[in-house]
């Protein structure tokens, strides 16, 4: 499965993480799983988000999408967010 994770500074977390919630509706359209937030080094402004996705076709395309692009003028961004898109290459056995 790929992945995408997001990492960007954000200026409120709170009207960041609203306009992330008014965004649900995009991101199923963009089919991929539920998202999960994190905070970098407990500062409560540096994101990280992470998500599951069918492709990184399809994860990319999101990403350079229009509606996220326009999403992204209105939720807070202190700067341009890096965008990475992983694939797993290995699973730790913890047997």
């Amino acid at each position: 499965m790929p992945y995408l994770m997001v990492r960007h500074r954000v200026e409120d977390f709170g009207r960041w993480k609203a306009a992330f919630d008014r965004g649900l509706d995009m991101r199923h359209l963009a089919d991929r799983r539920p998202s999960r937030l994190f905070d970098v080094d407990v500062d409560g402004n540096n994101v990280v988000v992470y998500s599951e996705w069918d492709s990184i076709e399809r994860a990319r395309n999101f990403v350079e999408s229009d509606e996220l692009t326009e999403a992204m003028r209105h939720e807070g961004l202190s700067e341009r967010p890096d965008f990475y898109f992983l694939k797993e290459v290995a699973w730790e056995d913890r047997t």
